[in-house]
């Protein structure tokens, strides 16, 4: 493996135990600064506004100032993300903040470096296991701090590792740039000229992307199947957190227990995602991971001890674990090496507009009757949507 996709590897890495550490902790944070259930799905819905307009245009603005650039300034927003976290206490808007930080940071990292990866022939498979095993190991560790010492330590761990994770980010900047990226150079231009650049740069990236998805094909199953398992991804961040901590009254380590089992269940397909391909197929194995998601999120209401909380949440990792190295080939089938960045933001656009509309929809649901009833509906509407990805793409095959 090269040197570069190493340090890449590494900050993937610190940056998605920071990850684990933090975020299935604050729908917890804004209860205790008094948010009602419907203002925790706005602070949840923050990132993910966030994430979903920066998506895109990341590809397009890193042409201007270099990927090793682009992923320092990620590292720097989300350090401060956890900055604002900690002033929240005293500042409550300032949780907003920190989600919009957070967001516009993870923007950055989860388009700019599979994209440079798969342009560097790196191993998707070895950045998405890294990724994985963040998310197993943060999510206890933050549990345990948050049961032991508190909201503030668990902000200042949180900072911590975002730092060594910018270290790394300019680890990664001082190794030089590619020769095959084209950047514009800043010196040779003006403010107002840079300014113009980057909106036109902006503009004409949603404009490829929405050109990406009229193509239709695997590129637009790509992002169907994004919408929906952001959406189901985005309740372990919402009201997953308070129907663990609130319904049932388990402790914030059980809640990280959960979180990791999830991951590590998903981790496990990710590697054997090889195998999983070749005995079902790219699209059945893919179609039949958003059903399995589903049918275990409408159970999670009916279960109640850590037992079966534990079991749900590794059949949940199993079957939504093939999604992201399933994806991730889709896109790669369908784009040039050109088009790829504007993909991978359009994966992780669609992706976030499902997980902002299901976290102001079901917090809703839940603020008006209950997180159970919002759980049930959800699991069962990812059941159906399944079914409709089925009987659409076997109707596109017999059109062929």
């Amino acid at each position: 493996m090269k040197p570069k996709i190493k340090l890449l590897v590494a900050y993937a890495t610190f940056i998605s135990i920071s990850d684990g550490l933090l975020i299935s902790f604050i729908p917890e944070y804004a209860r205790s600064l008094d948010f009602s259930i419907v203002l925790v799905g706005l602070v949840v819905f923050a990132y993910y506004l966030t994430e979903m307009f920066f998506r895109i245009p990341i590809g397009s603005i890193s042409n201007i100032f270099e990927d090793r650039v682009m992923i320092v300034i990620g590292a720097v927003s989300i350090v401060f993300a956890g900055i604002f976290y900690l002033s929240s206490d005293v500042y409550k808007f300032f949780i907003y903040l920190a989600q919009v930080a957070l967001g516009f940071g993870f923007s950055i990292t989860w388009v700019t470096v599979p994209s440079y990866i798969t342009r560097a022939n790196g191993s998707l498979s070895i950045y998405t296991f890294s990724v994985g095993l963040g998310w197993l190991v943060g999510p206890p560790i933050g549990g345990r701090i948050r049961d032991v010492f508190g909201f503030v330590p668990l902000f200042l761990s949180y900072i911590s590792m975002t730092l060594l994770a910018l270290i790394v980010s300019i680890m990664f900047y001082r190794q030089g740039s590619e020769e095959s990226q084209d950047t514009v150079s800043i010196s040779e231009t003006n403010l107002r000229t840079l300014i113009s650049y980057i909106v036109t740069s902006i503009a004409y990236s949603f404009k490829e992307a929405y050109a990406l998805l009229s193509r239709g094909g695997k590129i637009l199953l790509a992002a169907l199947v994004s919408f929906i398992m952001f959406m189901s991804f985005s309740l372990s961040f919402s009201i997953i957190p308070l129907y663990i901590r609130e319904t049932l009254r388990y402790s914030s380590f059980l809640l990280g227990v959960f979180t990791a089992s999830n991951t590590a269940a998903a981790s496990l397909v990710r590697l054997l995602s090889g195998k999983v391909i070749s005995t079902f197929g790219e699209i059945k194995a893919l179609i039949g991971g958003v059903a399995i998601a589903g049918i275990t999120i409408h159970l999670i209401p009916s279960t109640t001890t850590k037992i079966n909380l534990i079991a749900i949440s590794i059949v949940w990792g199993l079957g939504a674990g093939v999604y992201l190295p399933i994806a991730f080939d889709l896109i790669a089938q369908a784009t040039t090496e050109d088009e790829r960045g504007v993909g991978m933001g359009l994966r992780g656009a669609t992706g976030t507009f499902g997980a902002a509309i299901g976290v102001l929809v079901l917090s809703k649901i839940a603020g008006m009757y209950s997180v159970e009833l919002s759980l049930k509906i959800f699991g069962a509407f990812m059941v159906v949507f399944a079914v409709f990805l089925a009987i659409w793409w076997s109707l596109r095959g017999s059109k062929q």
